[in-house]
């Protein structure tokens, strides 16, 4: 399967800071890297150290590329830079997009913690920006938490941010306006640009609710805290 990128996604992109890619993996191919992503959280649950900010021992995973020791982290990053994904990459941030980071989140069963509004260059600013490819493993739903956007907000810019009892966010979680829910199915995903503003609802069904993140970047971006090239990886060609 071979994604083509439609203007009319394009323009969704600029405009509202996402889109939807319906079917961009089939039954089997997550059925697959599903296997692989089990494997890779339960290693990170069981070995996750106390003072850990983010993750929250079975309640939920999120396993960075970045510290991800598992015996299958090979797999998952050779996932993450397949030339499907190279394809829809370079379709977007131009042809020198490269791999950024790989990032499985998981929420786990009948943990009612939304995580808060926020835009990743809040985490991670990049001098070009960046794009996540929000792939879903299982269903999202809005009973399991699937993500909540708000379409246009602060493309440009970054929000003022507070603390949380749930950690840092850019946007009241009791605001009148809690944006709009992005349902997704198995394979699908949401493209997503690093300053769109999105959080995610509380998994209160009996299941997880699994996804991988992949983000991507121009290849000659830098940080604009550090001034320091990010360490990328070019995909193949």
């Amino acid at each position: 399967i071979a994604p083509d990128i439609t203007p009319e996604q394009i323009a969704a992109l600029k405009r509202d800071g996402f889109f939807v890619f319906r079917g961009l993996f089939d039954r089997d191919e997550i059925v697959a890297l599903e296997a692989i992503a089990d494997e890779a959280v339960d290693y990170h649950n069981r070995n996750l150290a106390s003072d850990e900010s983010i993750s929250k021992k079975d309640r939920i995973a999120f396993v960075n590329s970045g510290a991800d020791r598992s015996p299958v982290a090979d797999r998952l990053l050779a996932f993450s830079t397949q030339p499907r994904v190279a394809r829809l990459a370079r379709a977007i941030a131009g042809p020198r997009a490269a791999h950024f980071a790989y990032q499985l989140v998981y929420k786990y069963p009948h943990n009612p913690d939304p995580f808060p509004w926020h835009q990743d260059d809040s985490y991670t600013a990049s001098s070009t920006g960046y794009f996540t490819i929000w792939l879903a493993i299982s269903d999202a739903t809005e009973a399991n938490g699937c993500l909540r956007v708000l379409p246009g907000k602060s493309l440009d810019a970054l929000l003022p941010y507070t603390m949380s009892k749930l950690g840092r966010t850019c946007w009241p979680l009791d605001d009148p306006d809690q944006g709009v829910a992005v349902p997704i199915g198995r394979g699908d995903a949401v493209v997503f640009t690093s300053k769109m503003v999105h959080a995610s609802g509380g998994n209160r069904t009996d299941a997880f609710r699994k996804s991988l993140i992949m983000a991507f970047m121009d290849a000659d971006a830098v940080s604009t805290r550090s001034g320091e090239k990010f360490n990328t990886l070019a995909y193949p060609t």
